[in-house]
């Protein structure tokens, strides 16, 4: 993670040149060893030039021309994902982009058709593929306040157990983020031993698995393990995530992981929350344990998923939604989206 920390630093800098000029034709950004590589459909606008020039101060920068823009791939997947959501029983429970991004995979857990699919027709390619299933997790023990990202958190609706991602803050207002699966607006929610109330939330993002909890929320995350060994970090600041980088978790159930490596953006997830509501999350990161061990557990949803910043700080990357039973990849949502969608910005610490 050392070794990514420039190359990171820098990506981050085109990447947010390109959310603050609103740039159409983005599709990805990668790191290659000590490269960047931009993949952009059509002219690339100035401001974003400007942060690539002073970008290869630091390392070369390729840019590659896109067939689609991810905003079009995120289009056709819309579509599709409408016609998911009305399927809870069926085969297909996933969509992805592939990895050269020039199509879509829609994932099946059985043998199936595109016919028999019935799926909406986009102006995108898409395939057909066998997926495992991957699931939406719901599950430190006593948080107190100023509450803390990494900590167990109870719904009170059905005593479903989550993890506390980040605390945020628009306004003078303080949240908890978490994973939208995890509850829903008026719900109320508790600390891991259930001894204090931490507040309702307020707002949520179904579609991005985004849910804020207005609370007295502090600027650090739980690190180290769960009942041992556990310690505290604070929060830095926020930065987008970059294809390649290699980064940590902090889940109430599983403790501190990293190793996890971004291999995927635009993953869609359908599934069931704890209401018995099927729904599907959108523009989710896709990552990997680089040794294929365990990336997640039940109640490790919402948890957070951030980067080192010297050895007792962390940046903001996402909230966990989700992932393999048993198995390295995991499924989250950037901090990024959250900003976009929520307006908030981390508390600092």
């Amino acid at each position: 993670m050392a070794a990514q920390a420039k190359t990171k630093a820098v990506a981050n800098t085109v990447r947010q040149a390109i959310a603050t000029s609103r740039a159409t034709g983005f599709t990805s950004i990668e790191l290659r060893g000590t490269s960047i590589e931009l993949s952009y459909k059509g002219p690339v606008p100035d401001a974003v030039q400007t942060a690539i020039a002073q970008a290869r101060r630091t390392g070369p920068v390729i840019i590659k021309a896109a067939r689609y823009s991810l905003a079009e791939l995120e289009t056709a997947m819309a579509r599709i994902t409408g016609k998911l959501r009305t399927q809870p029983g069926g085969p297909a429970h996933s969509i992805e982009i592939t990895p050269d991004g020039q199509g879509l995979v829609v994932g099946v857990d059985r043998a199936t058709t595109a016919s028999a699919l019935d799926l909406p027709q986009v102006s995108i390619p898409v395939q057909i593929a066998h997926r495992e299933r991957l699931t939406p997790y719901v599950g430190r023990h006593n948080d107190a306040p100023p509450y803390w990202g990494g900590a167990e958190i109870v719904n009170t609706d059905v005593s479903a157990g989550c993890s506390s991602g980040f605390g945020v803050r628009n306004g003078g207002q303080r949240y908890l983020l978490t994973a939208g699966h995890c509850g829903r607006p008026g719900g109320g929610w508790e600390n891991g031993d259930r001894s204090r109330f931490v507040g309702n939330a307020t707002h949520e993002h179904v579609e991005h698995d985004l849910l804020l909890i207005a609370t007295d929320a502090g600027g650090r995350i739980y690190d180290g393990g769960v009942g041992t060994g556990e310690f505290s970090k604070g929060v830095s600041g926020w930065a987008w995530v970059i294809g390649g980088e290699e980064l940590c978790s902090s889940g109430a159930v599983s403790g501190a992981i990293c190793g996890h490596v971004v291999e995927a953006f635009g993953k869609v997830l359908c599934g069931y929350d704890p209401y018995g509501n099927y729904e599907c999350y959108s523009g989710l990161v896709q990552s990997r344990h680089r040794t294929g061990a365990i990336a997640g557990r039940p109640g490790d949803s919402g948890g957070p998923v951030f980067s080192l910043d010297g050895t007792d700080r962390v940046v903001a990357k996402g909230t966990i939604t989700g992932g393999q039973i048993n198995g390295p990849i995991l499924l989250w949502q950037q901090f990024g989206t959250a900003v976009a969608d929520l307006g908030i910005t981390p508390v600092t610490s």
